[in-house]
């Protein structure tokens, strides 16, 4: 794991909650490598012990932390140290240091609350499009709990005592399940890295760098989803198209890279006028695509007068100048005439041409 979660930081610097996964294999790595060397030479001072369990258990805050980091962007602070230092004072209380069982009843509650808390967020979050990623690791943690409480259960009824280097069914199959447990754990791991390299992958190839929006090929595919459930359901469908007034001579005037401030600004005001589930698409240059599912004619011409006048009343902001535009805007509500989207979306451009046609700065949308 330790190998594997470095060289994937390695190649992938920006994705901080590897980090806390990378820590998780080191700190699992430094619970095996003590406990190795307590097999073989047997010291008989407490702190070998000591440490290679609260490695392990601050490994299970650490595979915490990373969950917490990659959905929610920042960690539970001193989460890892904490859960090690408690660790280590533990084992200063006397029964706790001279018993295994006692540890064992101790500090098992503990990786099992760490590791369903992780289970909890990933379930919590199973909304998110990137969720099919979880499910190796949340099945890891929830098996790996579940047999942790068989095994507490088990040993609570046993009239079998626990050492350190006994040889029991028990702790040759807890050992085996540890190793299962740390080897599923990767695998978990990695799925959601390399799912989450693919997601922005398809994301990148159906959005536009500048905007943010969506480009031609996303609109295609989402097009024909809202087109197929209007003819199945008769769920209403609009498609405005608008674009930037003289923006050509915008950018001879300012520049090109005032032009750019221009769009972002403009797709930035249309987009706080939509709701949320209404789709933008940058469909080439200055021109745009809205889809807007479930409207009718009154609330599409309500829409973009509001869109309009917003932009109207933009005022874009340049190195040493103030710029203001307007766009026309062109709509049509899908009817059952239409064989496919692009019709619906061939009247809302002839609608765009007769706004700029009749002075722009205008809405027109099929009556």
């Amino acid at each position: 794991m330790t190998m594997n979660m470095g060289l994937t930081y390695l190649s992938s610097p920006d994705e901080k909650y590897i980090k806390y996964w990378l820590n998780a294999g080191v700190l699992f790595a430094l619970s095996n490598i003590v406990a190795l060397c307590l097999n073989i030479f047997a010291p008989e001072k407490a702190i070998s012990p000591v440490i290679a369990n609260a490695s392990f258990y601050a490994a299970h805050a650490a595979i915490l932390n990373g969950v917490y980091v990659y959905l929610y962007t920042r960690p539970i602070p001193l989460l890892v140290s904490g859960i090690f230092i408690l660790s280590v004072a533990l084992h200063a209380v006397p029964a706790v240091a001279n018993s295994v069982e006692v540890r064992f009843f101790v500090f098992s509650p503990i990786i099992i609350l760490l590791d369903l808390l992780s289970s909890f967020l990933l379930f919590k979050n199973l909304y998110r499009k990137d969720s099919h990623s979880f499910w190796p690791l949340l099945i890891t943690l929830i098996i790996f709990s579940a047999l942790m409480i068989i095994r507490l259960f088990v040993i609570a009824i046993s009239d079998e005592r626990l050492s350190l280097f006994g040889n029991d069914y028990l702790q040759t199959a807890g050992s085996f399940v540890i190793i299962a447990f740390i080897f599923l754990l990767t695998i978990g791991f990695n799925h959601i890295v390399t799912w989450k390299k693919e997601l922005a992958l398809r994301d990148s190839m159906l959005t536009d760098y500048l905007t943010g929006w969506s480009n031609r090929r996303a609109l295609a595919i989402k097009a024909d989803k809202e087109f197929s459930r209007f003819k199945r359901l008769n769920h209403p469908l609009g498609i405005c198209v608008f674009d930037i007034d003289h923006f050509k001579v915008l950018n001879d005037t300012y520049g090109h890279l005032s032009g750019d401030l221009v769009l972002k600004a403009v797709t930035s005001c249309v987009a706080d006028e939509v709701r949320d589930y209404d789709f933008c698409c940058r469909f080439g240059g200055e021109e745009f695509v809205l889809l807007l599912p479930n409207i009718d004619s009154v609330s599409l011409k309500n829409t973009t007068e509001r869109i309009r006048s917003a932009v109207n009343n933009l005022a874009i902001k340049g190195n040493d100048h103030t710029m203001s535009v307007t766009v026309s805007i062109g709509g049509a509500i899908a009817n059952n005439d239409d064989r496919s989207w692009e019709e619906t979306l061939k009247r809302a451009d002839k609608n765009l041409y007769s706004a700029k046609q009749s002075g722009r700065n205008r809405v027109v949308i099929d009556k």
